[in-house]
């Protein structure tokens, strides 16, 4: 089915995105969001859909991502949005759109919905876990979120904005309120399907969390990277110290 709403969930790594994508799946009716556009992903089922150019893939994302009742959704980390808007540009009639004004032409009735969380702290310390676990979701280094503020100004966007902290709490609740505000009819009563995930961060994340706030009081903030990259091991330097990501948010494509 062709979809005529759509929505974007746009998050940073361990901000519970994955959680949020699972209530709106568990509904049935909010199309299927996933990380479509994720390198290895979209490699993996390119490959599965024998879809190899990039158009013949965006069918197939449409198609796969929507519900029977016509809503399609899909997530995207910051951290790739930029690789993501080139290759759209580049689709036939795009060349002198903006960002937002090609993806309109292909997602219909396009919304976002703006996944954080407040407690930084904590989001760096389950992203350092998860880097050197592996360990991204259990089942049964971050990009700036200027950028996205920035994404959101410029084109007078106003996303649907969902805070971890307050959706672990209401979690039928948050999906049930993104569904009208995407103007999408909510039967009465909605059967979600069974929760799958679960909570990750126990009493090791905890020490991590006090153990960096007892480093940022005693110490200065150079002395507290370091401390950190101790703490957190080697990989967290990449994350600490890496350039954010160049993503071209207003101008177009000119080749």
């Amino acid at each position: 089915m062709w979809p005529h709403t759509s929505y974007i969930v746009c998050a940073t790594p361990r901000c519970g995105s994955s959680l949020l994508d699972e209530a709106l799946k568990n509904t049935g009716i909010m199309g299927v969001p996933d990380e479509y556009f994720l390198s290895q992903n979209k490699r993996l089922w390119q490959k599965a859909w024998n879809a190899p150019t990039f158009s013949e893939y965006m069918a197939e994302v449409l198609r796969r991502g929507t519900s029977s009742n016509g809503v399609f959704g899909m997530k995207m980390m910051w951290g790739y949005f930029g690789h993501f808007s080139k290759q759209v540009q580049r689709l036939p009639g795009n060349r002198y759109r903006t960002t937002h004004e090609a993806l309109n032409t292909i997602f219909p009735e396009l919304s976002y919905i703006w996944m954080r969380r407040r407690d930084k702290v904590r989001q760096a310390v389950s992203h350092a876990k998860a880097r050197q676990t592996n360990v991204w979701v259990v089942t049964d280094a971050l990009a700036p979120e200027t950028i996205e503020k920035h994404y959101f100004a410029i084109h007078a966007i106003c996303p649907y904005s969902v805070f971890y902290e307050d959706f672990v709490e209401h979690y039928e609740e948050t999906a049930l309120d993104i569904m009208r505000y995407l103007h999408v009819p909510v039967p009465e009563p909605v059967h979600f399907l069974p929760r799958c995930l679960q909570k990750q961060a126990g009493a090791q994340s905890e020490e991590w969390v006090q153990r960096y706030y007892d480093l940022k009081q005693g110490k200065g903030l150079y002395h507290m990277a370091t401390s950190m990259i101790t703490l957190f091991g080697p990989r967290f330097r990449s994350s600490l110290f890496a350039a954010p990501p160049s993503i071209d948010t207003s101008l177009p494509v000119d080749s």
